[in-house]
């Protein structure tokens, strides 16, 4: 590894040796035109600078290739032991119950896990080969000392790419902290994300004015401009404010009417004994027979009141309807001889103790449900 290093320092020696002696002809040359102090002086600059970013090179070949050296020479046994012998012996005692197996003596689908007889190891092992070789290469021919940056263009289709790299979740966050993590700064964390900030805004503003470069000053604004950004705007603006309002009003386009196809109703008693968890709910009456619906006129609503209740006096007539159901139940009153006394007992004491609401508690219940055709397939009950 030292003898490496000698050999990128020596060459870059070299390389500056061969580039003094360019100096010095044209060293030369400024003394035959008679400008040798000044030659002089320009020269012991270019050395100054020659000689600053030699130490540079070197700083950099000292703390970032022999770091990357001892890390791939860590890699490169640890992948030629982990391919070579933990695969191989780890899967062929787990599998097969010894460390050492022959292929042509195994049969059915248990196969040998030798590096030879196994594609997907020989695979494996390729890839990090080319890995290998591709960081050989940056090692010996350096990396490139010019640094790749999207923000170096400066036109609408360049801002554009900026502003989805930024739109792509964590990926500019992720960028931002690993840059402030690694540049020697002064600023702190939220400083730097600030300043980030503030850089990505006045670059996409630059890009996006790059086009106003070719317009004279004062120039006015066309109409077709105007019409096309301020116009289509506007009404875009006014869809989306009304559109919703539109949507779920009367006067809704897609609304249609949505009458009432069914009814039922049933009552029940409800005998509640206070100071104890009982309950009891006896069904009284229950109709599901329909007889007739009928949307309401105008004269059926104004004689009913409607019109005359805040609630209901903005309604539309016809959306009103008169559902008209069967006087007798469905069912008949079913209950045993000992629920009956029971319950005759019960309404007794309710009836004798109609004052006293702490030892009964009776009350009716009436329910009743509409049936609606949301679609062909299902139908709402409310």
């Amino acid at each position: 590894m030292q003898e490496f290093f000698h050999r990128q320092a020596k060459a870059m020696d070299t390389r500056i040796l061969d580039e003094d002696k360019g100096g010095k002809d044209s060293d030369h040359a400024s003394v035959a035109s008679g400008d040798v102090k000044d030659g002089d002086s320009e020269r012991q600059e270019k050395l100054m600078e020659r000689d600053h970013e030699i130490e540079l090179e070197r700083q950099s070949l000292t703390s970032m290739n022999i770091f990357k050296v001892v890390y791939l020479w860590f890699l490169l046994i640890f992948i030629h032991v982990f391919v070579f012998w933990y695969i191989p012996v780890y899967a062929n005692e787990a599998i097969l119950g010894e460390i050492v197996c022959d292929p042509a003596t195994l049969t059915g689908r248990l196969g040998c896990n030798q590096f030879s007889n196994n594609p997907t190891l020989i695979i494996f092992y390729l890839i990090y080969c080319i890995y290998f070789m591709l960081q050989a290469f940056q090692i010996s021919y350096g990396q490139p000392v010019e640094k790749k940056d999207m923000m170096k263009t400066y036109n609408g289709d360049a801002g554009l790419v900026y502003l989805l790299y930024q739109m792509i979740p964590f990926v500019y966050e992720i960028k931002t902290v690993v840059d402030w993590t690694f540049t020697k700064t002064s600023l702190d964390l939220f400083q730097w994300l600030k300043l980030k900030y503030i850089h990505g805004e006045l670059y996409v503003t630059k890009c996006s004015q790059t086009e106003l470069l070719n317009r004279k000053p004062g120039e006015e604004i066309s109409r077709c401009e105007k019409c096309f950004y301020g116009f289509c705007l506007l009404v875009i603006v006014i869809t989306l404010f009304t559109a919703p309002m539109l949507l779920f009003s009367s006067l809704s386009p897609v609304a249609i009417e949505n009458p009432v196809v069914g009814a039922s109703v049933s009552f029940n008693l409800n005998l509640k004994i206070n100071g104890t968890a009982v309950g009891n709910s006896f069904n009284i009456y229950k109709n599901d027979f329909v007889v007739d619906i009928a949307s309401m006129s105008q004269t059926e609503f104004d004689k009913l009141g409607y019109a005359n209740v805040p609630e209901t006096k903005f309604y539309d007539p016809p959306q009103v309807q008169i559902v008209q159901m069967n006087n007798a139940s469905d069912t008949s009153y079913a209950l045993s001889e000992p629920n009956k006394e029971l319950m005759n007992y019960y309404f007794k004491k309710a009836e004798e103790n109609k004052e006293n609401d702490e030892l009964f508690a009776l009350s009716g219940q009436l329910v009743y449900s509409f049936d609606r055709n949301v679609s062909a397939f299902n139908t709402l009950t409310g």
